[in-house]
């Protein structure tokens, strides 16, 4: 694995994590629906709905533990990588750090250090060969 593929799989991971926290949102919405549904007035065989909440909260929990592995990967990858990053000079670091720990678009970028998208990018390329000539970086690549 090269330097672009190492970040862009941390990117990937980390938008991967907000999704499960999105999901999981929509099923704690989904359990609470149905325990309303439950402790409603309405007499109803309970039984199909106490099994609706179970599957809901095991689907909560699966989630959870799928996300909390991704987390601890990407702790992992960001910290192995974090001082390199904090080693490049300023405009490369703004770019990588933008585009890959903290999803800013190139347009925002642009306007952060006042230069048009191909200069982004060109700075985007330059910062990545830069980590690739850091023989711990590289390693680390390695090792993914």
């Amino acid at each position: 694995m090269n330097v672009r593929e190492y970040l862009e799989s941390m990117r990937a991971l980390d938008l991967s994590i907000e999704s499960k926290i999105r999901q999981e949102e929509m099923l704690r919405t989904r359990l609470t629906d149905t325990a309303a549904h439950i402790g409603g007035d309405a007499p109803r065989s309970s039984s199909p709905d106490k099994d609706k909440i179970g599957i809901v909260m095991a689907e909560i929990v699966d989630l959870q533990t799928e996300r909390n592995a991704e987390i601890d990967r990407f702790v992992d990858m960001k910290a192995a990588i974090k001082d390199a990053v904090k080693a490049l000079p300023n405009e490369e670091r703004v770019v990588i750090e933008g585009m890959y720990f903290s999803h800013i678009k190139a347009n925002e970028i642009m306007a952060q250090l006042y230069c048009s998208r191909r200069t982004v990018y060109r700075i985007r390329d330059k910062a990545i060969a830069n980590l690739e000539k850091n023989k711990k970086v590289c390693h680390l690549c390695q090792l993914v």
